[in-house]
């Protein structure tokens, strides 16, 4: 009997079904990433994968059974993220678990992200205004040699039980098929959204930065991409694993967004708290960086931040891991912090990101009110999960892509500091937009 096979005729009969039902098997790596999420092409628009920075992992999700839509200022503004945990206790204590085969951590959790929160006008975040948190149907974390499999059971849908894993199952057939990803997206035409903005920006910023009212500002820059043919998860996903890129993707009604290499971070596991402050930027598809800033006061304002929230002391250190084929450089917030709940709360502190849009913060942010109001979404916001243990990763989202159909939105960066002129900024941003246009053969 295969592996597959085994899964396939579990026998149920010992098991008490509650009205929520989860399963945990594990299978070998057989299969690629790209070949599973292709798998699933009838739930586009309910998928995700998120390639981690940490443990070389993959996690993707398919089919969001349980849907959180919640107000963003409950994570950005007020030290509280209250109204998706309770959601989520509630969901939890409904839930059997049942495990076919031991797995090496806990996967099963709400997936998702805190959007910017105003930006219900914006066309290119339509389907992804709200912070919003799901839990897939089907959970698959590609991790060494294995793959794990945790799958979700709403029991209160009118079908035997026997009906339902059989359907959801199905997929584990069709695993070895070898189906090719076709139609990779080609490029059509490349736009800029509002050039002349955007360049005024530049000459603006780079002056005040002269008579020294700014440090440094970070702009935004929006570029319209139309493609010959539609665009897939697929395609996207087999080409960064090709590149050895981390990443995330997520789909919401018609769109997808796309993004990598995060700048900050929170790491909670075990009673142990970590907010990671990244010191190099690098770009979404290629291995271009730069160190983006050396102000040590921004660091100290973080670490006074969490002792004050947490009335324990953190400890800062450098660290250095190696990722992918260079070496990021970042430093470390960390203590102890036994109140799970409270640990997650850390978001709070983490965003809006000051190292991110500009120093002087508050010059920077009048800045950008009075002269570019951009609709940001899930860019510069946190992303990931938190778990059935209430250990909890958030990445940062860089620079992104939104993709509807065959029309995508690149939105990237350019820092601007001291000694630097307009030219410049501007070769070196066509650059960053050239690289990324990589995805599509361009």
């Amino acid at each position: 009997m295969n592996d597959y096979q085994r899964i396939i005729d579990y026998d149920f009969s010992d098991t008490v079904l509650d009205d929520k039902l989860v399963v945990k098997f594990k299978l070998k790596k057989t299969f690629t990433e790209d070949q599973f999420i292709s798998l699933f092409s009838p739930k586009k628009g309910e998928r995700f994968i998120i390639r981690t920075p940490d443990t070389k992992s993959s996690i993707i999700g398919i089919g969001y059974e349980a849907t959180w839509l919640l107000d963003s200022n409950d994570f950005l503004t007020s030290f509280d993220n209250s109204s998706v945990l309770s959601g989520f206790e509630e969901l939890k204590a409904q839930v059997t678990f049942l495990e076919i085969d031991e797995h090496d951590s806990e996967y099963f959790g709400i997936y998702g992200g805190v959007s910017d929160g105003k930006n219900k006008n914006s066309q290119e975040w339509v389907d992804f205004s709200d912070t919003s948190f799901v839990v897939p149907g089907i959970l698959a974390v590609f991790k060494d040699e294995d793959v794990y499999i945790t799958m979700f059971f709403n029991m209160k849908e009118e079908k035997e039980f026997a009906e339902l894993w059989s359907e959801r199952i199905s997929f584990l057939n069709k695993l070895d098929d070898k189906n090719e990803i076709s139609n990779e997206p080609k490029i059509s035409v490349v736009r800029e959204i509002y050039p002349e903005l955007w360049q005024e920006n530049i000459r603006t910023a780079l002056l005040k930065i002269e008579k020294e009212e700014l440090k440094r500002i970070v702009l935004s820059r929006k570029n319209l991409i139309l493609l010959e043919n539609n665009t897939s998860l697929g395609a996207i996903t087999k080409y960064l694993l090709s590149k050895n890129r981390y990443f995330i993707a997520f789909e919401s009604k018609k769109s997808v967004f796309v993004t990598t290499n995060p700048l900050i971070s929170l790491d909670y596991t075990d009673d142990d708290l970590k907010a990671k402050l990244y010191l190099k930027k690098e770009n979404l598809f290629n291995n271009d960086y730069s160190i983006m800033f050396d102000e040590k006061e921004i660091i100290q304002e973080y670490k006074n931040s969490f002792d004050s929230h947490f009335d324990c002391e953190f400890n800062v250190y450098d660290d250095k891991t190696l990722m992918g084929k260079k070496l990021d450089v970042y430093s470390v917030l960390n203590s102890r912090v036994e109140d799970a709940e409270k640990a997650i709360k850390a978001l709070s502190l983490l965003y809006p990101m000051p190292i991110i849009k500009g120093y002087p913060e508050n010059v920077a942010k009048k800045f950008l009110d009075d002269n570019y109001n951009v609709g940001y979404g899930f860019w510069y916001s946190p992303f990931g999960y938190i778990t059935n243990n209430l250990d909890a990763k958030f990445y940062t989202c860089g620079n992104m892509m939104v993709a509807q159909n065959n029309m995508i939105t690149l939105f990237t960066s350019i820092l601007l500091s001291k000694d630097e002129n307009y030219n410049d900024v501007i070769e070196k941003s066509n650059r960053i937009v050239n690289s990324s246009l990589k995805l599509f053969d361009h």
